[in-house]
């Protein structure tokens, strides 16, 4: 981290996504987390520890399809995101949200 504290071009990519990950838990944002047919990916594995360990809301998105997400999926994903804002932000668990 440079001296303001703030991850800077050299940063370590770990610490600076944890710092980003500090910085969405703060302001009750949130992580989206997209799973393709392969499933996760390493770094998205350790993505997703490091937002438990923060105890960031994550939403996980999965498909059974091909192809770029619909109206639809995006539809499915807001009100999720809504819904959660709506209940106060308290559940912390991560939230499959299918998209199609």
């Amino acid at each position: 981290l440079g001296a303001d504290g703030r991850p800077y071009s050299k940063s370590c990519w770990r610490s600076a996504f944890r710092f980003h990950l500090q910085e969405a838990k703060n302001t009750q944002g949130f992580m989206f987390s997209v799973e393709e047919h392969g499933g996760l990916g390493d770094g998205q594995k350790l993505e997703m520890l490091m937002a438990e360990e923060v105890g960031l809301k994550v939403f996980q998105t999965y498909t059974d399809k091909y192809g770029k997400p619909t109206g639809l999926a995006i539809s499915n994903l807001s009100m999720a995101v809504q819904a959660w804002y709506d209940s106060g932000c308290r559940n912390l668990d991560m939230e499959r949200v299918y998209i199609g």
